[in-house]
């Protein structure tokens, strides 16, 4: 089956080609706010051909908390919502980079997505299918328990989402 996976915050394009490796005919997109000077999109597109494996269908270079980039994104697979959104939101230790408004923190990044995604719902152009998945590795430091770190309960359904699941694990002592 042809699935559709989009990553609004694609970096290196780790989860796009760790999709592709898994499942070959799903169709990726990815979106990513930094310049090609920082996150080279011909670069992410070699690394596909050099492992024979389909390239993403869309590598957007936009900030995917603009609703045209959303649009952009769900356009470049038929303007369907996709199946999975599946994201490594930026955790804020190291995504500092030229041009950058600040730096997102790992939570600021996914209740925005969560917050475009309602937006997107209330306008009916969803970003994620009914009964689809939304996948977001979040970092939990020490001390945090990723509970705590969820957006509420309200913020959910306000995107048409419900949790499933959740599983923790801690980042390494180098990294906070």
């Amino acid at each position: 089956d042809n699935q559709t996976i989009l990553d609004p915050f694609a970096g290196s394009g780790a989860t796009l080609l760790a999709s592709a490796i898994i499942s070959p005919s799903v169709q990726t997109v990815g979106v990513e706010i930094a310049t090609d000077e920082v996150v080279s999109r011909d670069d992410i597109r070699q690394d596909f051909v050099s492992r024979n494996l389909s390239q993403p269908t869309a590598l957007l270079a936009g900030d995917a908390m603009d609703a045209a980039v959303r649009d952009k994104a769900r356009k470049s697979t038929g303007g369907e919502a996709f199946d999975v959104i599946l994201t490594d939101p930026p955790y804020g230790l190291r995504e500092a980079f030229p041009g950058a408004e600040g730096v997102y923190d790992g939570s600021a990044a996914l209740l925005e997505l969560i917050d475009a995604m309602g937006q997107d719902r209330r306008e009916g152009t969803p970003l994620l299918k009914r009964g689809g998945r939304l996948v977001a590795f979040y970092p939990c430091r020490q001390g945090q328990s990723i509970i705590e770190l969820l957006p509420s309960q309200e913020r959910l359904e306000r995107a048409g989402l419900q949790l499933q699941d959740t599983r923790e694990q801690r980042l390494n002592s180098g990294q906070g």
